[in-house]
C-alpha cells in the first residue's frame, strides 16, 4: 500500500478514536489532537510532545509517526500505534499535571480500553531496515594535533554548530582544537571530543576582565 493511502487511513484511525473519545470521556478536549507529522526515523514507532502555551495557558501537543514503519507494517502500525500515541494525549491533557503521572500507567491503560486497544509498552515490529539506516548516517571527519593522527567523526548536527561558530570542539587527548578536513563518511566509531560554548566562554572571558 502507497503511502498516501496509509496516511489516509492513519486520519480515518484517528477520527474514528475522536468518536469514541467524544462519548466515553466527554471531558477531553478532542480539538486539541494535532495533524500527525511523519518525521521520526530509527526504531521509534510514535511520538508525542506536550507542552503548555505560555500565552493561552492551554494544551498543545506535536503528534509524530515514523513513515518508515507505518509503510512496512501497515494495519497492525495503524490499529496499535495510532491509539497507543491518542492514548497519551488523552492522558497527558487530563493527568499530566498530577507529580505521580506515569507514562504507560493505569489512566493510559484505561483510555486503550476504551479505545480497543493494546496497552502494551513498546512495540515488537521488526526494525532491521530502520536499525540499517542509524548505523549508515554521514559522519564528518576532522583531525587534531595527536602524534597518532586521530580523526574524529561528528554528526551532521554538531558539524553545523561547528561550521556556524556556535561551538568549538577539542580532542580529549592532545586537548587541540579539531579541525575539518572537508570530507565525509560512514562509521560508526564514537569520536572523543569535548566541546564548550562560544558563548559562554565569552561571558567567562567578561567576568575575569571585570
Amino acid at each position: 500500500m502507497l503511502f498516501s493511502q496509509l496516511s489516509k487511513q492513519v486520519e480515518i484511525k484517528i477520527q474514528e478514536c475522536i468518536d469514541i473519545l467524544k462519548v466515553k470521556v466527554p471531558q477531553f478536549d478532542t480539538s486539541i489532537i494535532p495533524i500527525p507529522e511523519y518525521t521520526i526515523k530509527g526504531t521509534t514507532a510514535g511520538r508525542v510532545t506536550y507542552w503548555v502555551n505560555p500565552d493561552t495557558s492551554c494544551d498543545s501537543f506535536i503528534l509524530k509517526f515514523n513513515q518508515q514503519l507505518l509503510k512496512e507494517n501497515g494495519l497492525e502500525f495503524i490499529e496499535k500505534t495510532v491509539p497507543h500515541e491518542l492514548g497519551h494525549i488523552v492522558d497527558l491533557s487530563l493527568h499530566g499535571k498530577k507529580k505521580q503521572y506515569r507514562t504507560h500507567g493505569k489512566n493510559w491503560k484505561a483510555i486503550m480500553n476504551i479505545l480497543g486497544s493494546e496497552g502494551t509498552r513498546c512495540h515488537s515490529y521488526d526494525t532491521s531496515s530502520v536499525q540499517q539506516s542509524r548505523k549508515t548516517k554521514t559522519r564528518y571527519i576532522y583531525r587534531c594535533e595527536c602524534e597518532s593522527k586521530m580523526f574524529h567523526h561528528i554528526t551532521k548536527q554538531r558539524h553545523k554548530k561547528i561550521s556556524s561558530g556556535m561551538v568549538r570542539c577539542a580532542c580529549k587527548l592532545c586537548k587541540a582544537t579539531i579541525q575539518s578536513t572537508g570530507k565525509s563518511g560512514h562509521t560508526n566509531e564514537k569520536c572523543l571530543f569535548s566541546w564548550w560554548n562560544e558563548r559562554k566562554l565569552a561571558r567567562c572571558c567578561q567576568r575575569i576582565s571585570s
